[in-house]
Order: C-alpha cells, then structure tokens, then sequence
C-alpha cells in the first residue's frame, strides 16, 4: 500500500535538511541586498556538456573565475576565456568541513574585489549538492547571487539508461533520496522508504548499496523488485548494471562500476531493455585524443560525443598572436593593391579579420581580390564572415595551386598570403616559379605545449584513436612526448590526419598506419572514424 505523501522520515534524510535550509535562504532574500550580482550558482548538469542550460553557458562564457566541482566535465571549461581563473574542488570537499569554509571565503573574496565568478556545481545546485548551504554563507557575507537551476542526474541518468521514472502503467510517483548522510547525523533508513513511491531514485548510493538493498526489503519492498545501478550516467563511459533488489549489489560488485552512480528502484527498470539506446551509438565508449589546442577543439569534441565516444584532451600547440607593426597594418589595409590573397587554415582566417576589426574594416576589403581558400575548414571559416572563396585548391602541393590558379594565371600577379610564422614552403616555391610574387603577412605563431603532465586516462586506459588536424599538433605531439613514447602510443592505436599535409608530417616520423578523410573536415574525418572503428564497422 502506498503512503501519503506526508509519511513521517527519520531526520537524517537530507531532503530535509536541504528543504531547511532552503526556507532560511528564502527569507533571507527579503533582506535589502545589493543589485549587481557578482557571484553565481551554477548547475552543471548530469556530466553530459549538452545538457548544460544556456544560461549556465551564457555565465560561463563572462566569468573572470570559475570554481568547479571534480565531478564537473572539464569540456564546459573550454567555454571560458582565455583569460579566466580555473580553480578545481578535489573529491574530499565534500567531507572536510575546513576546505568548505575555504571555499566560501574564496567566493567572498573574489566577488568583493569585483570580479564575475562562477560557482559551477554538478547536476543541480539545490538538490544534493550544498548549494543552499553555500548561499546562505554568501548572504551572511552580505554578497549577493544568482542560484542557476541544472539538470539533475536525478532525472537525465536514468532516461540516458532508458529508464523512465514514470509511467502511466507501472508507475505514478517518484522518490529522491541519497545514500549518504549529513554530518552528525544518521544515515537514512530505507525500511520507511520501501512502499513510499513507485520508484525509488537514490543518488551517491554505491558505498552503502548492500544496506540500502536489505532495508527496503526488511522494509517491506518484494525481494524481486527490478533495480538498476548506472554509472557515469550520460557520459561515454556509462555502464548500467539491472538486477533485483535482493541480487543488484553482488552484481554491482563482480563489475567494478566507477563512481559516480545511482540507483533505481521499481517496475520502470524493466522498461531499459526496450528504451536503451544511449550506450547503443556507433563510438560509444571509444577512447579519442585530440591534440588540437583547446580554444579550437569545440566542434570535434561535439561530434565525438555526440556519436558516444569519450574525447581526451591532449592539446599540443597553442596559438599565440603576433601583433602586426605599422608596415603590417599598412599593408593589410592596402589589401585591394594586391591580386589575390591566399588563406591556408583556420587561423590565419581569425586572426586577419582580427586585425581588420582593430583597424576598423571588414570584409569589403576584399572586393576585386582573388580569395584562394586551401581546406574545407578554412572556406568555411572565411564563410562566416561573409566571404567566398573564389579558388579552392583539390590539394595543398605544386600541381592542386597550379591547376586551381590556371584559368586567373600566376605571372606578373601579386598575392598576400597571412599565415603563421612557420609554414611548409609550398606556396614560397610555386608562386615565385610560375612568376608570381608572395608577400608574406605573419600574424600567429603556434608553440609547443610545454607541460609535463599528460591525461592520466592516457597512461592508464587504452586508447582507440589519436586525432591530428594539422602539421604542426604532430609536431607538438612528438616534442611533448618524446619520440620514443609518441611512436609508441600511434603503434597500437588507430591515428587519424585531417589532410595529406598532416599525413605527410606524420609519415616523416615513421608513423604509417596513417588514415586521411577524403575531404580535410573534422566532420568528414570523425566520419572515417566511424566507419573503421564504430560498432558495425566492417
């Protein structure tokens, strides 16, 4: 028989502990409080960065400091500005009270010398997670927030795992509680909860899974009821693991599941053989690395995830801007004089318009000069400023420029070509010997990444794919890792080159299971991705 709604739970249920505190802040809020709101609770989300609410990514974007939860996917932080503040909260925040009053002091401090911090918090900041208890300390520092609501893995890991918390044949009524209890107080006691709800939702439930299992059947609960532990809900390494409440936790335990994970309790679990489709997608799982600097891993981390894989970040170039000089600028803004202009990546793109903003022009510049545009990405680039490229060399050699270049011809033409400071000498051999002149425009340079540490996922974990998209990340990631230890990684896993350039980089340094899209996408290569190591690849 069901319970009202009303059933009388021990005290250590958080659920009322954060219910409390929530009416505290409540009427704290009617307190004069000033309007400029400088800090702001954010809710993550489940661990899927797709799942992050707009307004979240809006704040993200604007923050000059970001304090993130260890739970807290680090795709979201590639969001942020370049110039913005990183601080991580490790795994034992949580149970030490002294870092939680740090962290509060830190909130303070950094909101009181003005700056928009961010407070990012997994799933939803008031369910579970301390919010409350981390706004009113910032109410009793006299700081003013904004509490942002997330997406709960509450909700969003079991529909992940094909398990709705509802249905109107098998279930009316959904219960939330956690597995683990507030300081000081008793763990709840899951006997009261055994018939309170048609389905049971428990999160941070692993450690005390064996416990939680044999209360709700002294409880009451039917032996056989169906139940489901997921793990790393909504993220490439989810696993679910069904059984029944008197059988789930010897089964949790022969299968080493990761934290984080909850569980579900009820009639809906059996839905999930039906439903599941998540863990279905044709990467999932698949371990990729992606070596392109972060500011420009976006999109192919999109896709990758999207497509179920799990992308590790490996950056091993960063991009730094050359300012231009007077004669630079000089030039740039004499850009009609010149026959054409030859663009060569994505960046030299960026960084041109950036310094025809700086001296207050635009894409009308380029009105009489030929705009050869070298890759699918680069056009595409040029695109979003309102531009097309007129030439599209098939390939980036001698005989593709001549051939794409035959019907404007090359002698006596005069071309500016923006790059970065090192380039391969293609355009420099063929120009000059089909009697044209290039006049170089240097405005980026891309630098090794110097840092020693590399993913732990990529010492520990095999790897599936490694991503190249462009000469000189192959560069970067045989100087960050040394030969030896490079080679050694690309020998025993699929290596991935955007265009025959990168390829070409990579078979001078003895890699030859190299694979090349037929177009120089990352669309087009996360697609050959697919095709060679996605389930249902021949």
């Amino acid at each position: 028989m069901v319970r009202p709604w009303g059933f009388s739970w021990r005290r250590s249920c958080w659920t009322v502990a954060v219910a409390k505190s929530c009416r505290t802040v409540s009427a704290r809020l009617n307190k004069p409080i000033m309007t400029e709101v400088r800090v702001h609770l954010v809710g993550a989300g489940p661990g899927d960065p797709g799942l992050f609410t707009q307004r979240g990514l809006s704040l993200l974007q604007q923050a000059d400091v970001v304090i993130a939860d260890h739970l807290v996917n680090p795709e979201l932080l590639l969001e942020t500005r370049a110039s913005v503040e990183i601080i991580r909260v490790d795994a034992t925040f949580s149970h030490d009270r002294s870092k939680r009053e740090e962290l509060v002091r830190q909130l303070v401090l950094y909101a009181s010398t003005g700056k928009r911090v961010v407070r990012l918090k997994g799933g939803d900041c008031f369910l579970f997670g301390r919010g409350a208890e981390e706004a009113e300390a910032l109410l009793d520092a006299g700081i003013p927030f904004e509490v942002v609501p997330g997406v709960s893995s509450a909700f969003a890991v079991p529909a992940a795992a094909g398990i709705p918390l509802t249905d109107r044949r098998y279930a009316h009524s959904v219960l939330l509680a956690t597995g683990h209890a507030a300081e000081g107080e008793s763990a709840v006691d899951f006997s009261h909860a055994a018939n309170a709800a048609d389905t049971l939702v428990v999160l941070m439930s692993k450690g005390r899974l064996r416990t939680i299992c044999s209360e709700l059947m002294d409880g009451g609960m039917d032996p056989q009821t169906p139940a489901a532990m997921i793990s790393r809900g909504t993220t490439p390494r989810q696993r679910s693991i069904t059984g029944v409440v008197c059988d789930i936790a010897d089964r949790v335990e022969s299968s080493q599941l990761d934290l984080p994970a909850l569980l579900v309790v009820g009639s809906v679990v059996n839905l999930r053989e039906k439903l599941s489709m998540f863990e279905d997608r044709p990467l999932f799982g698949k371990r990729v690395v992606i070596t392109r600097p972060r500011s420009q891993s976006q999109r192919i981390v999109q896709r990758l995830m999207e497509l179920g894989a799990q992308p590790i970040l490996l950056p091993t170039i960063r991009v730094a801007e050359i300012t231009l000089d007077e004669a630079g600028q000089e030039t740039l803004s004499q850009l009609a004089s010149y026959d054409g202009i030859f663009f060569t990546s994505t960046n030299a793109v960026r960084r041109t318009f950036e310094e025809l903003d700086r001296l207050g022009l635009d894409s009308r510049v380029f009105a009489g000069v030929l705009v050869i545009s070298v890759g699918a990405a680069t056009s595409a680039a040029l695109k979003e400023h309102g531009l097309v490229p007129d030439v599209d060399p098939a390939t980036f050699s001698q005989d593709g420029i001549c051939e794409a270049l035959a019907d404007s011809g090359v002698d006596g033409q005069v071309y500016l070509y923006p790059r970065a400071e090192r380039v391969r000498e293609t355009l420099h051999q063929t120009i000059p010997a089909q009697g044209g002149r290039l006049m170089d425009l240097v405005l980026y340079r891309t630098e090794t990444v110097t840092e020693s540490s590399v993913p732990k996922s990529l010492e520990e974990e095999s790897i599936d794919a490694v991503t190249f998209t462009s000469p000189s990340t192959v560069r970067g990631f045989f100087e960050r890792l040394g030969s030896a230890r490079a080679n050694a990684i690309l020998a025993e896993t699929l290596v991935m080159a955007i265009g025959k350039t990168t390829r070409a980089a990579l078979v001078e340094r003895g890699v030859s299971n190299v694979h090349t899209p037929d177009r120089s996408t990352v669309d087009d290569m996360v697609d050959q991705l697919c095709s060679l190591i996605g389930d249902g690849a021949a």
